[in-house]
């Protein structure tokens, strides 16, 4: 009976579903899975309807506009992290210059069509340097392994430099929260919040055990690292699912097949005069 009703709804709930109506589709398709548990199929519509749903959920909140923001969230949008270096030009780069590192920098400045500023303490080296066909950051870069020496940017078009030995100092700090899904225990948390510590040498870290969450604060590079670790840690624990069948025998009803052995026998002895006697 359990399983005829349940298909009755698992019926009633593909009508609806190829009507449109998914909400209402879910909703009899949990009925059939909680009334007969081992319908194989209520289960199966039950997770294609759901999957059905929340990509219709994803698609209207991608097609939805987005609000305008205000003042201070705008402000704060500024603030998320660093800013992104967009050059005037974008023609890669070919240089062959000995001369001292802040030259180097005004010329790769000039043919990018960015501005660079230089630290008041900086004191330049003389370097040579031999650059063909590279972009803006890997010319930048290169000079900066080549003149230890440290740059970050400020706007979309101006650089800052200074030493190596001063980019603590000078380097810009990121905040990122991550939600994990699988580590929601404030130990399993925990485990995470040390191994970013002991991989990354990340020391700003906040953990929030309610949402299970944690913030980190650290430099660019540092979040990079970090959000890959995270999305490798935060791993589902393995799970084994076992299909277990109960079954009923009933014991109250006997079936008899064959010839019924009887209980109890006589025997009857004949005399001599025809005349019989039973024991």
């Amino acid at each position: 009976m359990r399983s005829y009703v349940a298909g009755q709804h698992v019926q009633k709930g593909q009508s609806l579903r190829d009507g449109g109506k998914l909400q209402e589709a879910l909703a009899e398709f949990e009925l059939a899975v909680t009334i007969d548990g081992t319908n194989f199929l209520a289960q199966q519509e039950l997770r294609s309807t759901a999957d059905l749903l929340r990509k219709q959920a994803e698609q209207a909140a991608a097609a939805a506009p987005p609000k305008p923001l205000s003042s201070l969230a705008k402000m704060a949008a500024d603030t998320e992290g660093p800013a992104d270096l967009e050059p005037s030009s974008d023609t890669p780069l070919t240089l062959r210059m000995t001369t001292t590192a802040d030259n180097i920098y005004k010329t790769i400045g000039k043919l990018a069509g960015i501005n660079v500023l230089f630290d008041i303490d900086y004191k330049p080296q003389r370097i040579s340097i031999e650059l063909n066909d590279v972009t803006l950051r890997e010319a930048l870069r290169m000079v900066a392994m080549e003149s230890k020496t440290f740059w970050r940017p400020i706007s979309t078009n101006v650089i800052f430099v200074s030493a190596e030995s001063k980019r603590k100092e000078f380097e810009d700090n990121v905040m990122k929260t991550f939600y994990l899904r699988n580590a929601s225990t404030p130990s399993e948390l925990q485990e995470v919040v040390t191994t970013l510590k002991g991989m990354l040498d990340i020391s700003r870290i906040q953990v929030n055990p309610t949402h299970g969450a944690i913030t980190i604060r650290g430099t660019l590079d540092q979040l990079v690292l970090a959000e890959k670790l995270v999305s490798d840690v935060d791993k589902p624990k393995s799970e084994v699912v076992i299909d277990i069948a109960v079954l009923e025998v009933s014991r109250d009803r006997l079936r008899t097949i064959g010839t019924t052995v009887p209980t109890s026998t006589s025997i009857a002895f004949a005399a001599a005069g025809g005349r019989v006697r039973s024991k």
